[in-house]
């Protein structure tokens, strides 16, 4: 872990872990506290994503969107997204 950049503050933990769960982060990296910060970051990511997944059930409805209910209608409404605003309509 790089404490090179001034702007970052760095907190001491104690953690207690499984003994073989040290032993193989140990055996995966020279700096550990590189290895568990990115690791809790990445975690905590992942919590984040989830839980703005959570918040936006049901946002969207098939009657919001009747034109967009079957995988056709999707795959035609990427198909003319991808062509953009500036392609004309049956020129390839």
């Amino acid at each position: 872990m790089s404490k090179e950049n001034k702007d970052v503050k760095y907190a001491k933990l104690s953690i207690t872990i499984p003994e073989d769960l040290a032993t193989e982060i140990r055996e995966s990296t020279d700096n550990v506290s590189a290895f568990i910060s990115q690791a809790a970051q990445e975690y905590l990511s992942r919590q984040r994503f989830i839980r703005a997944v959570r918040r936006a059930k049901g946002a969207w409805t098939d009657q919001d969107y009747p034109d967009l209910n079957s995988a056709e209608d999707i795959l035609a409404w990427l198909e003319k997204l991808r062509k953009g605003p500036d392609r004309i309509e049956g020129q390839d």
